[in-house]
C-alpha cells in the first residue's frame, strides 16, 4: 500500500518535525482510496484502514517506508504489531533508517543524532472470541433486567404509605410483652440444646440441607447484588483496575480476543505465578500445603485429591517444567495416589532449580573448593533425577 502525501502541511511549535496529510488522488491502491474516501465523511483523511483477520495481524509485523525522489534517502521502520493492545488507540514515536537496498548501494549507513521519526496513531481492533462474546452478550441482557426490576421496585416501594412515627411513650409499652417472652426462651434453653444434642444423628441430614438452602440463598442473593447498578459499581471500583490489568496482559488478551490460537491453562498460569526465587518458594510452600490439607479430614479428605491433582500438577507445569520435566509425574501420583500427600513435590522442584544457583552463589562468597561444590551438586542433581525417575517408572 502506497500513499503519497506531498509537501508539509504544518510545522511543529518545537520547529523540529512536519505534519503531513495524505494524498488520495496520487495513491497507488484502489483499498486505499476506499478507506480514504470512507474517512473523508468523518472530515479526517489520515486515516489508513488495513483490513485482514485479527489473528493474522496480531501475528504480523507493520513495515513502513519513506520514500523520496531520490531514493537514498529513503528511511523504513518496523512495528511487531503483537506489541499492540486490542482496541486501544496509542500513539507511538518510530526511529527511521536508511533502508537496506540505500545501504548497499551508496555504502555504509550515517550516523544520524538525533535519529529522524515517524509519528503515528495506531488502533489494533478485532472481534472477541465466540465464548467471551456469548458471555458479553448474556451479562448484557442479564444486567438488563435486573435494571427493570430494580425500576419497576424502586416504583412500587415509592407508592406504598409509611408507617406513622411510634413516640417514645408507646415505644417502651411495646416491651411489656417481649420480656416474659426473652424469659421464658431464657428459661428454655439448657432444654433445647440437650434436645438438640440427643437428636443430632437424627437432625444431621435436615441440618445439610437448611445449610446448603441458607448457602445457595446467600450466593444467589450477592450474585443479584452485584447485578444492580449499586453492586456494579462497587466491583468496578474494587476489581476493575486488576481486571483491566489482566486484558491487557499477553495472556488476558489471547484469552479474550480471537488473535491466535487459545491459550493452554500452563500459559495462563506461567502469566500469572512468580518467578523469583524467594516468590516461588513461598508459592510452592502453598501449594504443598493446600495438597495435604486433605489429611485434616482422613478418608473423606481423600476426594478432595480427585479435584485439586491436576489443578497441582498444571500449577508445577508451568512453574517448573523447564528445569525439572519429570516432576509433574511425580506431582500427580503422590496426589491422585492414597496417604502420599506428604510428598512435597513443589518445593522440590523450588529445590532443583534454585538450590544449586545458590550454593554456588555461596561457594563464590566464600571461596570453597570446587571439588566441594560439584560434589554435592552432583548428588542433589542425582537425588532428583532418581525420584522423578521412580515417579515417571510408576506412570508407566
Amino acid at each position: 500500500m502506497t500513499v503519497s502525501s506531498g509537501p508539509p502541511l504544518a510545522r511543529h511549535k518545537d520547529r523540529n518535525s512536519y505534519r503531513f496529510a495524505i494524498n488520495t488522488a496520487s495513491s497507488s491502491t484502489d483499498s486505499l482510496k476506499a478507506a480514504a474516501a470512507d474517512n473523508n465523511s468523518d472530515n479526517n483523511t489520515d486515516v489508513i484502514k488495513l483490513v485482514a483477520p485479527l489473528r493474522d495481524l496480531y501475528q504480523s509485523d507493520l513495515k513502513i517506508k519513506v520514500i523520496y525522489n531520490d531514493t537514498k534517502y529513503n528511511l523504513e521502520t518496523e512495528l511487531p504489531l503483537r506489541q499492540l493492545h486490542v482496541q486501544e488507540n496509542k500513539w507511538l514515536i518510530l526511529n527511521l533508517s536508511t533502508t537496506s537496498t540505500t545501504t548497499a548501494k551508496y555504502g555504509k549507513e550515517e550516523d544520524m543524532s538525533p535519529p529522524p521519526t515517524i509519528r503515528i496513531k495506531l488502533k489494533l481492533s478485532g472481534p472477541y472470541r465466540p465464548e467471551v462474546a456469548a458471555l458479553v452478550n448474556f451479562t448484557q441482557i442479564w444486567f438488563g433486567i435486573v435494571d427493570k426490576v430494580e425500576n419497576g421496585a424502586q416504583s412500587t416501594l415509592q407508592k406504598v404509605p409509611k408507617l406513622p412515627n411510634i413516640s417514645n411513650k408507646h415505644r417502651n409499652l411495646l416491651l411489656i410483652p417481649i420480656i416474659p417472652a426473652a424469659a421464658i426462651l431464657v428459661a428454655a434453653l439448657p432444654i433445647v440444646v440437650g434436645v438438640v444434642a440427643m437428636a443430632v444423628p437424627f437432625l444431621l441430614p435436615f441440618a445439610i440441607l437448611i445449610l446448603g438452602l441458607v448457602a445457595t440463598t446467600v450466593i444467589s442473593g450477592g450474585i443479584v447484588y452485584v447485578s444492580t447498578r449499586k453492586g456494579r459499581s462497587e466491583l468496578g471500583l474494587t476489581f476493575g483496575p486488576l481486571i483491566e490489568h489482566w486484558i491487557v496482559s499477553r495472556s488476558g488478551q489471547a484469552l479474550v480476543y480471537d488473535t491466535g490460537p487459545r491459550p493452554t491453562p500452563v500459559s495462563v498460569c506461567r502469566q500469572v505465578l512468580p518467578a523469583g526465587v524467594w516468590s516461588k518458594l513461598w508459592t510452592s510452600l502453598l501449594i504443598d500445603l493446600i495438597g495435604s490439607s486433605s489429611y485434616l479430614l482422613p478418608v473423606v479428605g481423600e476426594g478432595f485429591d480427585l479435584g485439586w491433582a491436576p489443578a497441582q500438577t498444571i500449577l508445577i507445569m508451568a512453574m517448573y517444567d523447564d528445569t525439572s520435566p519429570n516432576l509433574k509425574y511425580v506431582s500427580f501420583i503422590e496426589e491422585i495416589m492414597p496417604f502420599t500427600d506428604i510428598i512435597p513435590s513443589a518445593t522440590i522442584g523450588w529445590g532443583c532449580e534454585f538450590i544449586p544457583i545458590l550454593w554456588n552463589d555461596h561457594n563464590q562468597n566464600n571461596n570453597i573448593a570446587p571439588e566441594v561444590t560439584q560434589a554435592v551438586t552432583q548428588l542433589v542433581t542425582t537425588a532428583a533425577n532418581v525420584a522423578m525417575t521412580r515417579g515417571k517408572a510408576k506412570t508407566k
